[in-house]
């Protein structure tokens, strides 16, 4: 698997790496010390202040074929922010976030490091929240830059497993007719990237959830992207997404409960662009829940009718479908299908899962090879956290295939100080 660090730090001389250490951390600590007045501010009681900061070092190890050089890279976020509630209304958020690079030897996207395989999480430093909310009884409206969380993440979300989280300007309202029905509507006219570009696309989301039973709920819901490449010469790949999915949870054998889900999607060509955006999304799964224990099979297609287009989730948490390794975090024009089982469970402290994905083409029936992911996470005390995950992906040997034979690593400390 080729798992070690990398020895490429030599291409530094010592003094050169210590001093590009240095200044990395000492941005760290001004920021850091920058949002201390605030915090002591909040203290004081003197007005409804709250605040947060916590700290994500992270080691990702990349190991893949194709590359020359193995990718090392240490990185850290922070996180600091305060909310503030002058009446019972309006709620004020401002986040700031910083990645910092601790380690050079990969490619992020903007460095220039292409023998190295990618580990998108390029230094960054910027407001990553800065919204005012109205809160009027079952009806809240939020303006300003935020994340968004929506339909379990597959169409729409932070993306937050990279150290840069995808956030989004505009306005969103969300009403809860009653405790089973939630309407949701927003529009967003500028993205911002988890590599930090900032893009001037329209997002739009209109949703209704209705939940009847705890476990059990329908989800129906339709998207609108138009991207802003559209404007620079490059083909319209703007698109719109209509939806529904279906959760179930009940009563089975030996304290288990079965839940299941049925989801389908339609992406279409939004706003003029191109009549090849014509792909349809299913997904239906079932599994059984125990107390500590769970195990689940998920059939899943990203379709292709054609083999010139495959459905596409550009705003999605892509790294959390179709394996761990992201070999997929753009679908191929042949499209994907993707069979996989996942079990897992809590043993003391320590939460664990595996997946296993089988993945072929949807169009020409190409072997898109397997792969094998493996996590853990556990409380080292509160408000720290520690987890470790691997990805295996093997390409399966078909030439038509032309993604390289993968391996990553991550290990990750999540401290959350407030």
């Amino acid at each position: 698997m080729g798992l070690h660090l990398s020895s490429n730090m030599t291409r530094l001389t010592p003094s050169t790496q210590v001093g590009k250490i240095s200044l990395r951390i000492g941005r760290l600590v001004a920021l850091t010390l920058a949002c201390w007045p605030l915090v002591m501010f909040s203290q004081k009681g003197t007005k409804p202040i709250d605040w947060h900061l916590n700290f994500r070092p992270r080691y990702e190890h990349v190991d893949q074929s194709s590359k020359s050089q193995d990718a090392s890279a240490l990185t850290l976020r922070t996180l600091a922010g305060i909310t503030v509630r002058p009446t019972q209304s309006i709620v004020g958020r401002i986040e700031i976030i910083d990645v910092t690079q601790l380690t050079d030897d990969f490619n992020d996207t903007r460095n220039g490091n292409a023998s190295y395989p990618v580990v998108a999480d390029p230094a960054n430093t910027d407001l990553n929240e800065l919204s005012l909310e109205y809160l009027s009884g079952n009806i809240s409206a939020l303006v300003g830059r935020q994340s968004v969380r929506l339909n379990r993440t597959r169409f729409i979300g932070a993306q937050d497993f990279r150290q840069t989280m995808q956030v989004f300007d505009g306005a969103a309202v969300d009403f809860k007719a009653n405790s089973r029905l939630g309407l949701y509507g927003a529009y967003f006219d500028h993205v911002t990237s988890v590599t930090g570009t900032r893009r001037d696309d329209d997002v739009g989301v209109v949703r209704a959830d209705w939940s009847w039973s705890s476990g059990n709920s329908l989800l129906l819901s339709a998207y609108w992207h138009d991207k802003a490449n559209a404007r620079s010469g490059a083909t319209d790949t703007s698109y719109r997404i209509e939806s529904f999915r279906w959760d179930g949870l009940q009563d089975a054998v030996s304290g288990s409960r079965l839940n299941y889900t049925v989801e389908y999607a339609k992406q279409r060509p939004l706003s003029g662009g191109s009549q090849n955006v014509r792909s349809d999304y299913t997904r239906a799964g079932a599994g059984l829940i125990w107390p500590k224990a769970f195990v689940r099979i998920d059939y899943e297609i990203l379709g292709s009718p054609d083999g010139i287009f495959g459905f596409q989730t550009p705003l999605a948490n892509n790294h959390a479908y179709l394996g761990w390794a992201d070999q997929f975090v753009v679908t191929p024009v042949e499209g994907v299908r993707d069979w996989w089982a996942t079990f897992g469970g809590n043993v003391g402290p320590l939460r664990w899962v595996v997946e296993h994905h089988r993945l072929r083409s949807d169009y020409g029936d190409i072997d898109f090879g397997y792969e094998t992911d493996a996590g853990a996470m556990w409380m080292l005390r509160t408000g720290l956290f520690g987890r470790l995950q691997v990805a295996d992906y093997r390409n399966g040997g078909d030439p038509l295939n032309p993604r390289a034979d993968t391996t990553k690593l991550w290990l990750t400390v999540i401290w959350v100080v407030r």
